[in-house]
């Protein structure tokens, strides 16, 4: 596949990748709403946008060092 194949699929991959962890923020409010009340609600949203940082810094470097190892291979 072609540099600009990789791009257009790298990039297709991050939007799903962010479609998913929005809709897990916002079902983590819905639940954190059901369980905690307006309080849990509350907590929920700074608590699903940490996880969503950490996911976001931590996936893309388990993949950059992947492909080195690839292309060395």
């Amino acid at each position: 596949m072609s540099a600009a194949g990789d791009r257009v699929t790298a990039h297709r991959t991050m939007i799903v990748i962010g479609l998913i962890l929005a809709t897990l923020i916002v079902v983590s409010v819905l639940i954190a709403a059901e369980l905690g009340g307006l309080v849990g609600a509350l907590l929920a949203i700074p608590a699903a946008a940490i996880a969503r940082i950490l996911f976001r810094d931590f996936v893309p470097a388990g993949r950059r060092s992947a492909s080195v190892e690839a292309d060395d291979g």
